[in-house]
């Protein structure tokens, strides 16, 4: 029985070794390490920035981007460390070193699927502020109270409690050749406990595909119909001015003209800066959804092009998130006040 299981484990680590993948390269696994360390370190400036600035966590928008940077982090940083807490004796032919055990491969899967949906959630909740304040005028306490309180725990239940229990349970942490570190998928891959019982994972990986095709097309559909409503409310709102303006309702150049011409100004900043944040959600994930429906259809005729892509643009939503940030930040506060320095707004 046991020289069964050896000629098992060898055979498959024999054609572990025949797969082949970009993600085995030094070119795929540098890429992870640059990208996911470059996000780290913008989420940290996010965070710095938050935390030092006069507002602090004072704000609704403040405490949304402190808990999408906290959550990036934890991602980018599993994926920086890329093959690292792999184990030792990994049968995959990866072209950089391990130095882990399962131990850590777990730990580095655990922290990047709990930080992935934690950032989702957060994403969620972001254009839920967007659309409640900008389209339904709801006043930041009341947002706090009847809806962000509750979201957070939600998402957090969400996120720490489903991985932990299930990913763990069910040994699904593992090396893969889908990703340059540890993931959910058998080890080794489309492995079964009734062909090797040394199988990892393979009891509970069919659920996890319509689990992740469930959760992107979701983030998908809230972040579209969201962020819809909100530029139809701002054009909505363009017209009614333009519409009171042009029956005599108010005059240009009067006192309330102009406050209402400012609002709408700032409010299309601040539409603006939703519309980017809902485009670098896209730009982070559309690579990886479509890399995952061609491979799930067997049509991988730009597997190559949507494997590099996606290697270098989904870990980067830290990067992005710190462009518009600054940029917008900057941009609403010197709005408010011409005499304002960058630096000066950045410590608001």
């Amino acid at each position: 029985m046991s020289e069964d299981i050896t000629n098992t484990s060898i055979m498959l680590e024999e054609s572990a070794n025949d797969i082949d993948s970009f993600y085995f390269t030094k070119v795929g696994i540098i890429i992870a390490m640059v990208t996911g360390s470059i996000s780290f370190l913008s989420s940290m400036i996010i965070i710095s920035i938050v935390l030092r600035s006069m507002s602090g966590i004072k704000t609704t928008y403040h405490r949304i981007i402190l808990g999408l940077s906290s959550a990036d982090c934890l991602t980018s940083l599993a994926i920086a460390l890329a093959t690292i807490p792999m184990p030792k004796d990994v049968i995959y032919p990866f072209e950089m070193p391990s130095y882990g055990n399962i131990t850590t491969c777990e730990a580095q899967g655990l922290v990047y699927m709990m930080g992935n949906a934690f950032a989702f959630c957060m994403n969620g909740i972001l254009n839920i502020y967007y659309l409640c304040t900008l389209r339904y005028n709801m006043p930041e306490k009341t947002f706090r109270c009847y809806l962000e309180i509750p979201l957070y725990i939600a998402s957090f239940v969400l996120c720490v409690t489903v991985p932990s229990a299930t990913l763990i349970k069910e040994e699904l942490l593992n090396p893969s050749p889908t990703d340059p570190y540890c993931v959910p998928n058998t080890y080794p891959l489309d492995c079964t406990k009734t062909d090797n019982p040394e199988c990892r994972g393979g009891g509970g990986r069919g659920g996890y595909n319509p689990t992740y095709l469930f959760a992107i097309c979701s983030s998908f559909f809230t972040v579209i119909i969201t962020m819809a409503l909100v530029v139809h409310a701002f054009y909505r709102n363009e017209r009614r001015l333009r519409k009171a303006a042009k029956g005599n309702e108010i005059k240009e150049g009067d006192a309330k003209y102009e406050a209402l011409k400012r609002a709408q100004e700032t409010t299309s900043i601040i539409t603006w800066q939703a519309l980017m944040y809902v485009a670098a959600f896209l730009i982070t994930w559309i690579f990886g959804f479509v890399q995952f429906v061609l491979k799930e259809t067997e049509n991988q005729n730009e597997e190559g092009f949507m494997t590099i892509s996606r290697m270098i643009f989904q870990p980067l939503q830290g990067f992005f998130n710190l462009i518009i940030f600054v940029y917008h930040k900057v941009q609403t506060l010197r709005h408010a006040d011409d005499d304002l320095t960058v630096a000066e707004a950045l410590e608001k």
